[in-house]
This record gives C-alpha cells, structure tokens and sequence, in this order.
C-alpha cells in the first residue's frame, strides 16, 4: 500500500512513500491541467491506473498566481523527481519583505522558488503525459449526470463532441470550475477579496524576495522571475464602494504608492489578470466525485503554500484512489480526509489575511516585527 500524508505541512517533513501498482482497475477522468490536476493524474499513472486528463486552455497559458512556491512543495516535488527540472525554471526565494502600517518588515524563509504558471504547468502536464496519463488540451469537461457505478461526462474540443463514462471523476478546473452545485455543493459561496496579476519589467526589484505590501484596500504581492519580469499579484477588496477606488492596476498602484517599498516603474505590463470572489468551500466529494485544488477551497496564500497545497492535494486524492475498493464510496473519504486535513490550515490563513487588512494590527505588528523580526519566523516556517 502507498500511503501519503502531504498535508502535515506544520508537522514536520513532507513525507511521501513511492508509488506502487495498484490493483484497482477504475477508469479515472481528471477535469482541469492546473498544478493539482497534472499531478493528480502523474500520481495515478504511477500507481499504474488509467487516466484521462481533459484541459480547456491551450498550453502555455498565463494565468492570476502570485508565482511563489514555498520550501514543502519543492520536497514534495523532490519525491516526484520533478524538483530539479522545475528548480531549472525558477529562481530561488530566500527572503519576505513586508510593509506593514509605516515599518519595512524583513523576515528570512525557507528556501523557495519564483517560477511562472507559463512555465510549472506545461512541466507537469508533460510530466503526467510521460507517465501514462492521456492528455487532452482544448477540450473541456462537463459532469452531467452521477451514478454510484460511474460518472456520465460531457468532452467538448474544438471540433467534436463525445460522450464518455468513467468510474471516478476528479475535477480540479481551479476558481472557474462551474456547474457542481447539484454534485458538489457550496457550504460556503464565493466571496471576498478577488485576485488580480500581471506582469511588469522593473529591473531595480531585488531578486530572491518576496515583497508583501498590506493595505486596507487588500495587499499586494512582487517576485521576480527567472526571465527578469517581475510578478505582481493581489488580493483586493470587492464590492460597489471598494469599485469606486479605480481599476485593479490603479489600486494596485495605490497601494504600493502608500508601502514602504520603492514605487515599481511599471514599465510594459502586461495584460491584468483577475479572477472571480477568492474565498469559497464547496462539498469535496460525493459518491465517485472528488473535488482538488483550488476548486475544492480557497485561502489567500502568502509565501508559497498555494501551489504546495495543490501540488499536496494532487498526491492525495490518487493515492486515496490507488486503495478504494469501491468508488462510490470515494468521494465520502476524500471529503472526511480532507475536513480534517486542511481544518487548522485553513483558520490559520483567514486569521492572517483578516489581521493583515486591519490598520491597527498592521501598525502593531509592524513596529513589533522591525525590532524582534525573529517572532515571526514560526508562522512564516508553518505557512512556507
């Protein structure tokens, strides 16, 4: 048996056991070719299950990220023997820069990595397709009817139309995975901040940083990357009066411009990614359906644990798969396992992100953190 507890990020070593055949023999479909779905359906096929990934976008895509991905995703990626290949395309992140109320906060982390969504994804659809896995970009899934023995899916590309059954269904579509609400109801709807990136050519940010600006407006993040752009990614405020503030480059702007941090040039942006409300929760699972990623929930990351938590929950969900005996039963034990999984993460990161839009806290913490930077190491290691 292979077994995998990715999740205990704040527990200690990311431990993952190397994966063996299986004996199942369901025919697994996964919905979506982000950072989750490509490695859940890598770790399938190393378990040596047939797998079916279907990705809507072609590749490479650009895509709202903030870029970071923190020290335990690059051990996870070390037990798939991908981190070399995906050090080859980033650059090293060793220190946290914060502005928060007046005071310039600098924090070392674990060793990190800045590497582009345009360049980790296409790594580990390959990867997957490598392996096993059958990949189809252009075409998107659609779940349309649910049955304890299998899952009816609607696959659309660009000039055909199928229909196909399979005995699990994974969907990992990230923020735009729609129509689930009958199969995979929401315990907590969209709402909150949502997500904005581009990217900017600044050649005076220093490398190997991850800058943090916070605000009452949200906060906004910087990374540079390995080709010299410069990522920007936020987490602003939504809603009619927050509108009023301008657009999202505007107020990412306007934020940076009452930081600490030395106003980016902004030179030759790019096109501004946004993404729809940022916090939500739906039902992980539910009788041969399992939900991942970002479109199973979603917490504001700081320092990289985004990307890890997808890369964790990929490994997993196919691991809990590679011993089912019974996939109706599947999505049950995916949604206990996760529930108790992500519980204590997941309040961590609210308590943060909600600490970090108060203007009294920022102040506190800032003049607290600029003489004993040394406090914040145990949050920043647990959220690395």
């Amino acid at each position: 048996m292979s077994t995998v507890s990715p999740f205990g990020l704040d527990q200690g070593p990311v431990m993952i056991t190397k994966a063996t055949p299986s004996n199942c023999r369901f025919r697994v479909l996964v919905i979506g070719g982000g950072i989750a779905g490509s490695t859940c359906a890598l770790r399938l096929a190393h378990h040596g299950i047939h797998v079916e990934l279907v990705e809507r976008l072609a590749f490479p895509r650009s895509k709202a990220c903030g870029c970071c991905l923190g020290a335990a995703g690059l051990r996870l990626l070390d037990r798939l023997s991908l981190a070399d290949a995906v050090r080859d395309l980033g650059t090293p992140t060793n220190r946290w820069v914060a502005s928060l109320g007046t005071r310039r906060v600098e924090i070392p982390i674990p060793a990190g990595l800045a590497i582009s969504r345009e360049a980790l994804d296409p790594l580990l659809l390959n990867a997957a397709q490598n392996a096993g896995a059958i990949v189809m970009t252009e075409t998107s899934g659609t779940v349309r009817q649910v049955e304890s023995d299998g899952v009816d899916v609607e696959l659309r590309g660009r000039a055909s139309v199928s229909q196909r059954r399979f005995d699990i269904v994974v969907v990992a579509a990230g923020l735009s995975a729609g129509g689930l609400s009958k199969v995979l109801p929401w315990s907590e709807q969209p709402h909150g901040p949502f997500g904005v990136s581009c990217t900017i050519e600044d050649p005076t940010l220093q490398p190997n940083t991850i800058y943090m600006a916070c605000d009452d407006d949200g906060y906004v993040g910087m990374v540079r990357l390995a080709d010299g752009r410069v990522d920007v990614a936020a987490a602003l405020r939504s809603g009619s009066q927050a509108n009023l503030l301008g657009n999202p480059l505007i107020r990412m702007q306007q934020i940076l411009s009452r930081s600490c941090f030395d106003l980016p040039t902004w030179k030759d942006p790019s096109v501004v990614s946004t993404t729809p409300p940022l916090r939500r929760t739906r039902q992980f699972g539910n009788g041969p359906v399992l939900a991942i990623g970002d479109a199973a929930v979603y917490v504001e990351p700081f320092t990289g644990e985004g990307m890890t938590w997808a890369l964790a929950g990929g490994i997993a969900a196919a691991d809990l798969i590679s011993v089912s005996g019974d996939s109706a039963l599947i999505g049950q034990a995916w949604q206990r396992q996760l529930t108790n999984q992500l519980r204590t993460k997941l309040r961590l990161c609210r308590t943060v992100t909600t600490a970090c839009r108060s203007q009294a806290v920022r102040r506190t913490f800032g003049e607290l953190l600029t003489h004993f930077p040394s406090l914040a190491q145990p949050l920043v290691n647990r959220l690395s």
